[in-house]
């Protein structure tokens, strides 16, 4: 199976905050969607997007200059974009 963290490095922001992204490649990371998840339990690496250092922030709410359905509409859009990725790129069959 793929390391899907291994593959986040060097990709771009698929969450592109309009006003927060910073749109640097190099801080790239997979950024887990935690809705449903609780307590200190990570969702399995699918169930995540590629985000630069300052979406991953506003999307996990370590800043606030963004509000919450603004940046769940990125993270939903920005997964859509991934799962089209990993089924282009063959990483995730259909």
């Amino acid at each position: 199976m793929t390391n899907l963290r291994k593959l986040a490095r060097g990709q771009p922001c698929r969450v592109r905050l309009v006003g927060i992204c910073n749109g640097n490649r190099e801080t790239t990371v997979l950024a887990h969607i935690k809705h449903g998840w609780y307590g200190s339990i990570k969702p399995p690496d699918i169930i995540a997007v590629h985000a630069c250092s300052a979406c991953h922030d506003a999307i996990d709410r370590r800043r606030q200059d963004v509000s919450v359905d603004e940046a769940d509409l990125a993270v939903l859009r920005g997964l859509c974009e991934m799962l089209s990725y990993y089924v282009k790129e063959g990483i995730l069959k259909w």
